[in-house]
């Protein structure tokens, strides 16, 4: 996939979008380089110039499809859903996509038996402003 050819999550532009590589700070070694990750790729939308990213090829039913979360957290994706954190994995997708996240991932959760905890936390998860729950120890 070319960074031409995807809308934007924000705005919908489907591109050209700019690709920018970020360059090693002249003072960083190179095991600070490498612990850092290496050369990074970021897209910035072509209309809406907010960063972007490239969609994920999961489908959702046997891969998590990513798309909703930036590429430097989908192994993240994996470990939480490994340890059936659903939470945590929802978490990583920003409030105004946890919806979409949920969804796209919904037949993965349901395989899982993820579903119906994935459903409580995402709740959970929308109303920061919530009071605290008083029968909690």
């Amino acid at each position: 996939m070319t960074p031409t050819d995807f809308p934007c999550f924000l705005c919908g532009y489907a591109g050209p979008h700019t690709r920018t590589l970020l360059s090693r700070d002249p003072a960083m070694t190179e095991a600070e380089w490498e612990a850092s990750g290496g050369p990074q790729v970021f897209i910035h939308c072509g209309a809406c110039q907010m960063e972007t990213w490239e969609p994920d090829s999961g489908d959702g039913v046997a891969e998590p499809n990513l798309t909703m979360i930036p590429p430097r957290l989908r192994a993240l994706a994996h470990q939480f859903l490994d340890e059936r954190a659903v939470s945590s994995f929802l978490l990583l997708a920003e409030s105004h996509y946890r919806t979409q996240f949920a969804e796209d991932n919904a037949g993965l959760l349901h395989r899982l038996e993820l579903w119906d905890d994935a459903v409580l936390a995402h709740f959970a998860l929308r109303d920061p402003h919530r009071p605290p729950r008083t029968d909690e120890p």
